[in-house]
């Protein structure tokens, strides 16, 4: 069989640049519906993505809201504890005090007035005294003390010889009385 193609050139272009044509619709019609297909997987994954973001947010503000319960919890708890700290920072131990008093004095001395002064450092105390040597040996125990400091002794206690009301003033070692 022998093909003859009698048609003129101008008809042959016009046929092929139908084709052409016809070719390039069908390329423009699958790359819409191609593109059509993407958007919508583009569009339903944005709409996934949406509810699980808005998911997410809703859970993390529920732990957002009770972290900051636990928050507000711990740092009552630490101003507590820094309270507490603070209070045994400052913590002296008085019964030392009048412990070493106790120790240093002898038999024929009696205090009736002792005060302590945390903030002057010092502390103050009257009594009565059987004898002058007893008395003077209070005066030297405290010196060799380390608790004591700054020992006013006045002259008037030492003047009788018997029954002898003395008063006694001297500054403390307070970082001493804890240790």
């Amino acid at each position: 069989m022998i093909n003859i193609n009698i048609l003129p050139q101008e008809t042959k272009k016009e046929l092929r640049l139908r084709h052409i044509h016809a070719a390039l619709k069908d390329i423009d019609f699958m790359l819409i519906v191609f593109g059509s297909v993407i958007g919508l997987m583009l569009l339903f994954a944005r709409l996934i993505m949406q509810n699980d973001f808005n998911s997410i947010v809703d859970q993390t503000s529920l732990i957002t809201r009770n972290s900051q319960s636990y928050n507000l919890r711990v740092r009552d708890i630490n101003t507590k504890v820094n309270s507490v700290d603070q209070i045994q920072k400052d913590f002296l131990v008085w019964s030392r005090v009048f412990n070493l008093l106790s120790e240093i004095s002898n038999d024929g001395l009696s205090f009736n007035y002792i005060k302590v002064n945390r903030d002057d450092k010092s502390i103050k105390t009257r009594g009565t005294a059987k004898t002058r040597e007893s008395l003077l040996l209070l005066k030297e125990k405290m010196e060799a003390s380390n608790y004591f400091n700054k020992i006013d002794f006045p002259l008037a206690n030492i003047l009788e010889k018997t029954d002898i009301s003395f008063e006694i003033n001297a500054g403390l070692e307070l970082n001493k009385l804890n240790i």
